[in-house]
């Protein structure tokens, strides 16, 4: 379906759906940090929560710049496209608990 698209609008839904991964990942972040303030991690961002909103602020606010700039059609796709992930998890966990015949 997506071959339907020209290149540009691909390129555009590729970094509308990398932007919503990105925020994703940063939102994990200062869940991580605020539930789990003194967890043992490889590496740490200076400042407490402070910090963490800081480093986590520009990025958010670029992915959402990037994604609010990308047009309707580029927002509907990628949403559409963002979804088909949580239902293929429920279609396949479905089908993970039935019995196999064989």
């Amino acid at each position: 379906m997506l071959a339907l698209f020209p290149f540009t609008d691909l390129v555009v839904l590729d970094v509308w759906l990398y932007s919503l991964a990105l925020l994703a990942e940063l939102g994990a972040f200062l869940i991580i940090r605020i539930r789990e303030p003194s967890l043992i991690r490889p590496w740490r961002v200076p400042g407490g929560l402070t910090g963490a909103t800081v480093v986590v602020g520009f990025p958010s606010a670029m992915a959402l710049l990037a994604m609010a700039t990308s047009g309707l059609t580029n927002t509907l796709v990628g949403i559409g496209a963002a979804l088909t992930g949580p239902l293929a998890y429920v279609a396949f966990a479905r089908q993970a608990r039935v019995p196999s015949r064989g």
